[in-house]
């Protein structure tokens, strides 16, 4: 744990600004941790819930800096996550290779990186490693309702976490040794879970009148479509009834192609021994009922990964422990238990594991989008109160603490008129950077240039201009 915090303590001084594109979830967290409590305010969608912010708001009353606070919440968050994924592998497997599982972990450079970030995954993942924890270890009511909390607050922080839920059904598997007991758990842990839902259910119903309200179906039509804002699709049964076939195809595909293909990419060589050290590790266990709760809800989880989000590094977090320790195991089984062949085969992880930390972390602190936060300081500056900015990465809403509207999010006809969109939206300023504007909308080009004729033909005058790479220009729009 002491590792780990050094570690921290070294990253946060170079973690300065959010990283561009990579981090742009958590910048709208931030921004609606700001709107909290506020008539301005409007819960996060596509998945995420209110958890996040409500985690970063109450940090953000003692340091004062949004961004700070963030990151904070997602490294505490990373330390309960080594520490419960410790306890609960060291139980269910063997202290060795909950120890060995946890050292991976340490160097591993998803956990690094997420642990650093204003984004809600390490939160998500957690949360349901800690209710394991606790009810890994005595049978006892406020495990159970402590661990219901911890499931309750995990749904709030991100809904697809609603498939670790049933690992509460522990207390089931005890009936014929205590059957009053194993209800009084249940009940206990219910509880918790009412408690820990309340805030996300609470928000849902006032916002949309439904407390388990969801709009992931808009991620299922974007990976469908290929579309951020598929407008032709009103709802997940129309995604059914106008191309069930091609949804199925896409999400087989995904599971059995892509989802593998994303464990190799977090846990490395763990991953090709993974499914049969759990499966040995099962028929010799004396915790079999824990343990198959856990596989059984990281394989929905992974069936949900596959049929709605990205196959990016940071969704796997919650399955992360248990691959790796089930590798692990499966590693020692394969050297019979061999001093030597134990730290070889550690030493090659942890190798590979801190090797790739030290690229990824690099070449993630070179994309921090330092360019935004000067323009949005600008802006903060400049722009009016109810300016709106147009621009490709809400990074400059948050530091200009203005309502903007982002480039992806307009249409192409929008984007062929563009003039006229401008004026419709009662957009004030544009900004158009080299990284991200003109990487995804290079028709816009011109507006790089200092002395851009068709900016200025539009009526448009450039307040703000940054010539060295990556560069990044202002333009006031006149009305």
């Amino acid at each position: 744990m002491l590792s780990y915090l050094i570690i921290m303590a070294i990253l946060f001084q170079y973690r300065t600004v959010p990283f561009t594109g990579y981090e742009t979830d958590g910048v709208y967290y931030m921004i609606k941790t700001r709107t909290l409590f506020t008539d301005e305010f409007t819960p996060p969608t596509f998945g995420g819930g209110v958890g996040m912010p409500l985690a970063i708001r109450s940090v953000d009353i003692m340091v004062r800096d949004t961004f700070t606070a963030a990151k904070i919440v997602s490294a505490i968050a990373g330390l309960l996550y080594l520490a419960a994924s410790l306890q609960v592998t060291a139980k269910l497997y063997s202290p060795m290779s909950g120890l060995m599982g946890g050292l991976l972990l340490l160097v591993s450079p998803t956990v690094l990186i997420y642990s650093t970030t204003s984004l809600s995954d390490m939160v998500g993942a957690a949360l349901p490693m800690v209710a394991l924890w606790l009810l890994s270890d005595h049978q006892k009511g406020w495990r159970f309702f402590g661990a219901g909390i911890c499931l309750g607050l995990a749904w709030t922080t991100r809904s697809i976490n609603l498939v670790f839920w049933p690992v509460l059904l522990l207390g089931a598997f005890n009936f014929r040794q205590n059957k009053s007991r194993a209800i009084l758990n249940l009940v206990f842990g219910v509880a918790g879970l009412i408690l820990g839902s309340l805030p996300q259910a609470i928000t849902s119903m006032i916002f949309f009148a439904s407390p388990f309200h969801t709009e992931t179906w808009r991620n299922i039509a974007m990976l469908l479509y290929g579309t951020l804002y598929p407008t032709h699709i009103q709802s997940f049964g129309q995604i059914l009834r106008q191309d069930f076939l091609h949804l199925c195809f896409v999400w087989a595909k995904r599971f059995v192609v892509q989802v593998p293909q994303g464990i190799f990419e977090v846990a490395y060589w763990p991953a090709f021994l993974a499914l049969p050290g759990f499966g040995l590790t099962l028929r010799s266990s004396n915790r079999r009922a824990l343990l198959v709760l856990w596989g059984v809800t990281a394989v929905f989880y992974l069936l949900l990964v596959a049929s709605v989000w990205r196959i990016e590094q940071r969704y796997f977090l919650p399955v992360l422990p248990l691959i790796i320790v089930s590798g692990v195991a499966m590693w020692r089984i394969l050297v019979n238990n061999n001093k030597i062949g134990i730290a070889v085969g550690l030493i090659f992880a942890i190798s590979i594991s801190a090797g790739a930390s030290v690229e990824n972390i690099k070449e993630l602190i070179g994309s921090q989008s330092r360019e935004f936060k000067e323009v949005g300081l600008f802006l903060r500056d400049k722009a009016g109160p109810d300016d709106v900015i147009l621009a490709s990465q809400p990074h400059v809403f948050f530091y200009a603490e203005r309502s903007g509207v982002l480039l992806e999010g307009l249409s192409q006809e929008e984007m062929d008129n563009l003039q006229q969109t401008v004026s419709a939206r009662n957009i004030t300023w544009v900004v158009y950077d080299e990284r991200r504007g003109a990487l995804k909308f290079p028709s816009l080009g011109y507006l790089l240039e200092r002395n851009s004729s068709r900016a200025t033909n539009l009526g448009w005058h450039l307040a703000f201009n940054m010539e060295e790479s990556p560069r990044i220009s202002v333009w006031r729009v006149s009305h």
